[in-house]
């Protein structure tokens, strides 16, 4: 399976990382200098005292190479239709998209992306904090729920 993240913020970050211990997942966003970042260190994802580093890919928007299985959209509401747009040659008519997104109504942007039944709708209860372009720190544990 192919994961995309796009919005590689605090958030976008701990999914990317770790969905990549699992699955071919990459991060995709807008600031070259993070990208580099993120290609040349890894992410670190801190709790409690300790470390782990994760090794997604890391994209400009636009230049992911391959189709998405799945797309989790982390940007910022007002940046998703734009987002969506840029990276438009990675979704295909089997191609999930699934926001996880503070706020509603993200469905509505989805939909000129995509059908109904390949939009995910869910919520979080993760907390996360940027330390740098790819380090985080987790600070809060809970379920994620979609449908």
């Amino acid at each position: 399976m192919k994961i995309t993240v796009i919005g590689p913020g605090a958030m976008g970050l701990l999914y990317g990382a770790k969905l990549s211990a699992v699955c071919d997942t990459a991060v995709i966003g807008n600031n070259k200098a993070n990208i580099d970042a993120i290609n040349a260190n890894g992410v670190t994802i801190k709790r409690n005292g300790s470390e782990a580093r994760f090794s997604p890919k890391a994209y400009l928007n636009g230049t992911y190479p391959d189709k998405a299985d799945l797309v989790i959209m982390f940007t910022k509401g007002y940046l998703t239709e734009a987002a969506l747009a840029e990276n438009k040659s990675i979704l295909t008519d089997d191609t999930y998209i699934m926001t996880l997104q503070n706020g509603a109504g993200h469905e509505n942007i989805l939909q000129k992306f995509t059908d109904k039944k390949h939009i995910l709708i869910g919520t979080t209860q993760q907390g996360s904090s940027r330390e740098n372009a790819y380090t985080i720190v987790n600070s809060g544990l809970g379920d994620t729920v979609f449908g």
